[in-house]
């Protein structure tokens, strides 16, 4: 019955009495408490290493997935200077959003309101200003304090809101109300080669291969494309009546050859 909490005295206390064990260890009351006295319960016997401690108590194992690095102070201000960790930092720190602070030496992300985010001069990096950071000072205590937001968190698409066309390739397409899967997002078309002679509409089109093999293109517009899910790569559709039967077949054409080469000549025979 208190074989879990022997583990934690003895590192803490070296102590082996019974009655020393029991007053000693302190009620659960956090979550990190609670998953730790979980974990000793079950691992009492055996030590934990830190790799096995680190992963414990990792943002990741409670439901965080990670989007940027503090690197420090931007300006007298308090805007702040990160550089992004994801493929989707664009669309998570540049708008208004809570996001998880965790700073150097913590093990479990807070709460932060993103007041504004928008691109810096180099790649991957972004200028953002948090609610209560003022000045200089505050930002450069936050110095290597990662963010993070809520693993599966859904994105609903806003108007005018731009999503780059590497990010939606290969994404599973779920339809809205009935959950099955309509196929894979084999490639996007853009607005400026949806204009041209050889690409169909009028707006951003996305190319779906459905599960038997034939192509559809589906409008890139907010009610047909209502829900995206950037985590799990996911893009929920709404199509409406029809349209889904409106499907063409990939054809691969052969390379034409255009004229056959001269055999290459033995230089020993001149």
């Amino acid at each position: 019955m208190y074989i879990g909490f022997v583990w934690v005295t003895i590192n803490v206390a070296h102590c082996n009495n019974f009655h020393c064990t029991r007053r000693s260890f302190p009620l659960p009351s956090t979550v990190l408490e609670k998953q730790r006295w979980c974990y000793c319960q079950t691992n009492a016997t055996n030590q934990p290493s830190n790799n096995e401690l680190q992963e414990l108590y990792s943002p990741e194992s409670f439901g965080f997935s990670q989007v940027g690095t503090i690197r420090g102070p931007h300006g007298v201000h308090g805007e702040l200077k990160v550089v992004a960790t994801s493929d989707f930092a664009h669309l998570r720190l540049m708008k208004k959003a809570t996001r998880y602070l965790l700073l150097p030496n913590r093990k479990y992300p807070r709460p932060v309101l993103l007041l504004s985010g928008k691109k810096a001069s180099q790649q991957n990096t972004f200028i953002i200003r948090l609610k209560h950071v003022t000045c200089r000072e505050q930002a450069a205590e936050l110095k290597q304090a990662k963010l993070f937001v809520r693993s599966g968190e859904a994105i609903e698409l806003e108007k005018d809101e731009e999503y780059l066309a590497k990010s939606l390739l290969s994404m599973e397409a779920l339809h809205m109300h009935s959950q099955l899967v309509l196929g894979k997002i084999v490639n996007v078309y853009t607005r400026e080669e949806v204009l041209s002679d050889k690409k169909p509409g009028a707006q951003d089109i996305l190319e779906l291969k459905r599960p038997d093999g034939r192509h559809v293109y589906i409008p890139f517009v907010r009610p047909i494309v209502p829900k995206i899910d950037l985590e799990r790569k996911q893009i929920w559709l709404d199509p409406p009546e029809g349209l889904m039967d409106i499907s063409f077949e990939e054809i691969q054409k052969p390379p034409k050859i255009r004229a056959y080469l001269p055999a290459a000549k033995n230089e020993e025979n001149k």
